[in-house]
């Protein structure tokens, strides 16, 4: 599967998937403690970095790496 067709098929999903390598990985549902230190850690880094021209962002944003 190319990259472009993994993000059209992927807004259309009821559920997350992952891309790697051409190949697609359904992703499992967070925990809600799971949740919980992630919004933590995430409120965190965002008050230390508020001052820097820096963004936080939570697991939802889609990223190329």
């Amino acid at each position: 599967m190319t990259p472009q067709a993994y993000l059209v098929a992927e807004r259309l999903a009821d559920t997350k998937h992952e891309y790697f390598n051409g190949d697609v990985y359904a992703m499992a549902s967070a925990s809600k403690n799971h949740t919980l230190i992630s919004m933590n850690v995430s409120a965190s880094l965002h008050a230390q970095l508020r001052p820097r021209v820096c963004f936080v962002y939570q697991n939802d944003m889609r990223v190329k790496v």
